[in-house]
């Protein structure tokens, strides 16, 4: 009997150890494109010195969320996007491209998930899957939480502007692809 539970918890140890195909580690990319086909745009980021950046120029970048805000959300007008993050889940299977615009004086977020849709030599290629943006009292500065490539949500934060104060943010998404 002994032997016959040393032998099941044996398998049960290989079993365990066993790498699965749900955790195996996408290869470490050189480039990762975030492509919308929708606005007509690719966002190309790269990594220099083991960080990764936007190999697009913001001003491209700047662009791409302004019709992002106008296309999903029906907000026109968004301009002086600063603070534009990108951030991957470790698996690079995700990630969140986000920032914070302006329009008529007030921050507007606008942030856009991707999720993976192909791998070759180096190179991975997204697609956007959620879009996302926050609402205020009018006196908050919200800027998009973002947690292991996922947009999860929206935070007031001071220090936006001279008058802006931490307080209660409104997250808004859409699929609307």
């Amino acid at each position: 009997m002994k032997q016959l539970l040393f032998i099941i918890l044996a398998c049960l140890d290989l079993c365990h150890c066993a790498p699965s195909s749900s955790t195996a580690k996408t290869p470490r990319p050189s480039e990762i494109a975030l492509g919308d086909k929708n606005l007509s745009t690719t966002i190309r980021c790269r990594k220099v010195d083991g960080k990764w950046s936007l190999a697009t120029a913001e001003p491209a970048v700047a662009a791409y969320l302004a019709q992002v805000g106008k296309y999903a959300f029906e907000i026109d007008g968004i301009t002086n996007f600063r603070e534009i993050e990108i951030a991957f889940d470790s698996l690079y299977t995700k990630v969140a491209l986000t920032a914070i615009g302006t329009k008529n004086g007030s921050n507007v977020p606008i942030g856009v998930e991707y999720a993976l849709r192909s791998t070759s030599k180096g190179k991975i290629k997204m697609t956007p899957t959620e879009r996302h943006t926050c609402t205020s009292n009018g006196s908050t500065c919200c800027r998009l939480f973002i947690v292991n490539g996922d947009i999860v949500g929206c935070e007031g934060k001071s220090g936006c502007t001279g008058t802006d104060v931490a307080g209660k943010c409104n997250h808004s998404l859409t699929n609307k692809q």
